[in-house]
């Protein structure tokens, strides 16, 4: 379960730092790490493990949504690019029957 957490973080960091094009940043939130899991070494009370397994499975189930989240998006956006990559190709071929023009990748009509 720890690595799952540790490795997230490091992949979701770039996400959400603002470094990316406008036009690639994603609409999904990734969940933070349960703040119980950056205290320490130190000893925990009987309530405080039990509170922090709960904080740990919905970390794990947010992570999966924020997953599927991100691959949706990917997915449409593999789909905007070739639809106008087909489209280019087909203008370019002269053909008569190529589809409308192509919306941008940013999801919305030109």
């Amino acid at each position: 379960m720890k690595l799952v957490l540790v490795v997230a973080a490091s992949l979701l960091s770039p996400h959400l730092s603002g470094g990316v094009a406008p036009h690639m940043r994603m609409p999904c939130v990734a969940p933070p790490i349960p703040a119980c899991l950056l205290v320490g070494d130190r000893k925990r009370s009987r309530a405080e493990i039990r509170a922090c397994k709960g904080a740990i499975e919905r970390e794990v189930a947010a992570l999966f949504a924020w997953r599927a989240c991100t691959n949706a998006l990917v997915e449409q956006h593999v789909q905007q690019a070739n639809d106008a990559i087909d489209r280019f190709r087909c203008q370019v071929a002269h053909r008569r029957d190529c589809k409308a023009a192509a919306p941008n990748l940013q999801g919305s009509p030109q």
